[in-house]
């Protein structure tokens, strides 16, 4: 039965149905405006939030009753830079399966992580990466790789000019920036010098630049604040001038690296898929990525070696095989230390297992309704396919917490790698594209510092990790002693 204000109002003809809509809102005070905002904007679509989540299927799934609600814990978790922790106890309480906030949940399933992580879902873009990062292509940068850990040993050289004394430094600092000028001579047309004159922004820049996306990934209303640059103003600054001063060197040098390859493709006209703030991006991805996640990963192999005496004396043996001191000045090869030295790798690939750089894996979006482990997941719902959690899984890892290389040589004759569920680089089409990169650029490092320098291990460091983006030390400084080794 319709109401007497109602059918009031719809017995006026227009114009008196327009006068009294006007005398209703002169009437209303300010107090009942406020009112009425907050329930039409505040009140009702949480009401509405509410009833979806509580008749959603992602409601039966296991988790936290306020996580079912409302993503606030997520959102602080992920503010902190502990949202792999989060995850990682929620897994731990309540299984393979669990809700991280409204419409997300993470999965630690390993099959199911297989699965999920080899579906394919990436395009044009992608294939046009994986192009440059062909094998043939990657040996032709050994020689920049080696000019810039040239560059480092020449630096410590200086630091520890005493052979019978050690050198406090600060090993986090000198591996970013080595992996940073690396990836500025392989990519960008010259190495950055952040090893050699001692200082850069573009590190902490960097660093900065993952702490706000990771936060910008997970809790998406951010972007929508107006004012809000894309990019930080210096990285916006940096990738324009190096863009733009290659298209002006065009004509009088021909550069053959992967910033020559994205500006080559580069078409700013109306309809163009790719243009310049395109450029940019990719030169972001390829500065973070070919650096963060580079150096973060060869950061944790040398803390692990240096908490593990033990698996250090047996690498340097295996370096000193190889690579035998008296021969100090011959040049370290790649393709012969990955091929022969199965330690190396082996302290790589358990650094990894232990602290993989991708530690909740990459999201995907449910785009039908899927079934994951006896639960039906709605189109949209945000999966993580929890790569920490297959990496620490006791059913299949013996002792999965400790540090043990010698279990992956056993894998290796096997040639069971790709079976194993190891996944520090992800799989199927969302597989870094720079995962042969990382491992070349990995191998001449660590082969020629363990070389030529010994490396001790300082108590009281702080080894506590954040997750942005990629998992990395908390705190700014790990000091370690060097010396020479001859």
């Amino acid at each position: 039965m319709e109401s007497k204000p109602l059918q009031y109002l719809l017995g006026l003809k227009s114009d008196s149905l327009v006068n009294r809509v006007s005398e209703l809102l002169k009437s209303l005070t300010v107090t009942k405006a406020i009112g009425a905002f907050i329930i039409l904007f505040i009140i009702v679509p949480r009401a509405f939030d509410f009833l979806q989540n509580l008749f959603s299927p992602v409601f039966s799934i296991p988790g936290p009753l306020i996580n079912k609600f409302n993503p606030w814990p997520l959102e602080i978790a992920t503010f902190k830079g502990k949202s792999h922790r989060f995850a990682r106890d929620l897994h731990r309480k309540y299984g393979p399966i669990v809700v991280l906030a409204p419409g997300m949940i993470s999965i630690g399933d390993s099959k199911e992580i297989k699965r999920i992580i080899q579906s394919e879902d990436w395009a044009k873009r992608k294939r046009m990466l994986s192009s440059m990062f062909g094998i043939r292509y990657i040996r032709s940068l050994e020689p920049l790789m080696k000019s810039c850990v040239d560059a480092g040993v020449a630096h410590l050289n200086k630091l520890c000019d005493n052979p019978s004394k050690s050198t406090v430094i600060n090993l986090q600092h000198f591996i970013h920036g080595l992996a940073i000028d690396t990836i500025g001579a392989t990519t960008f047309g010259g190495s950055f010098h952040v090893v050699e004159n001692g200082s850069h922004p573009l590190p902490s820049r960097l660093k900065a630049g993952m702490k706000i996306s990771a936060v910008m990934q997970l809790i998406s209303w951010i972007k929508y604040i107006p004012f809000l640059p894309k990019r930080d103003p210096y990285i916006e600054k940096f990738t324009f001038d190096i863009v733009d001063k290659r298209r002006k060197d065009a004509g009088a040098v021909k550069h053959q690296d992967l910033l020559q390859h994205l500006v080559d493709v580069c078409d700013d006209s109306p309809g163009s898929e790719f243009r310049t703030s395109d450029v940019q991006d990719e030169s972001v991805i390829l500065l973070a990525a070919g650096s963060e996640t580079t150096a973060n990963a060869e950061l944790f192999t040398v803390i692990q070696l240096l908490k593990h005496p033990e698996v250090m004396k047996k690498l340097i043996a295996e370096v000193d095989k190889w690579y035998p001191p008296s021969e100090p000045d011959r040049v370290t090869e790649c393709a012969y230390s990955q091929t022969g030295m199965t330690y190396l790798q082996a302290c790589i690939d358990e650094t990894m297992r232990l602290i993989p750089g991708q530690a909740t894996g990459s999201p995907r979006e449910a785009s039908k309704q899927e079934t994951l482990l006896g639960y039906k997941i709605p189109r949209g719902t945000t999966v993580f396919p929890n790569t920490q959690e297959a990496h620490l899984d006791g059913s299949i890892w013996e002792q999965p917490e400790k540090y043990i290389p010698e279990r992956w040589l056993e894998i290796y004759s096997q040639n069971q790698t790709s079976a194993m569920p190891y996944w520090p680089f992800s799989a199927g089409s969302r597989i870094c594209v720079g995962k042969n990169f990382a491992f070349r650029e990995m191998h001449i490092s660590l082969t020629t510092l363990l070389r030529k320098f010994t490396f001790e291990y300082v108590p009281g460091q702080d080894e506590t990790t954040v997750f942005r983006i990629a998992q990395q030390l908390e705190a700014d400084s790990y000091k370690v002693r060097v010396k020479k080794r001859f």
